[in-house]
């Protein structure tokens, strides 16, 4: 690209019709306020900030280049919209993990409780009492 980048901005990808920018983690402000501007471009289709990873991707009618897009939306007026707030991932996970383990622990003791249970059939001349033979009671075959 030879039209000049915002700082901390750099091209990760660039095909016909889609560009991707990534921006260095100060510049994650810079980010967001090039992507409002370039979702006010006639040109562009489609635009996905990813404030994690501080990555913007551009669709647009791949007739036009992807300099020009980004050269006239650096010339835009500013749009004021404040930038969406980082959401923390791990206290966020943290909290999801600690929710669920009360239904680990008790799906965990009924597993076990049911395998101990299913252990202590109680067993007749060696034959567990789901494998009895239907005769006669104590499990021994009806003679003839």
């Amino acid at each position: 690209m030879e039209v000049a980048l915002p700082a901390g901005a750099q091209l990760a990808h660039r095909l016909p019709g889609r560009f991707r920018l990534r921006f260095q983690s100060g510049a994650a402000a810079e980010g967001w306020a090039l992507a409002l501007r370039v979702a006010d471009h006639p040109d562009v289709t489609c635009v996905r900030w990813g404030g994690a990873s501080r990555s913007l991707a551009v669709e647009h009618h791949p007739s036009v280049p992807a300099e020009r897009i980004v050269a006239e939306s650096l010339r835009a007026a500013v749009p004021h919209a404040p930038m969406p707030p980082r959401v923390p991932v791990r206290p966020l996970v943290r909290a999801v993990l600690l929710a669920l383990v009360p239904g680990f622990v008790q799906f965990g003791l009924t597993l076990v409780g049911g395998l101990i249970a299913s252990s202590t059939v109680p067993r007749i001349g060696g034959v567990s009492g789901a494998r009895l033979p239907a005769g006669r009671p104590g499990g021994s075959p009806a003679r003839r």
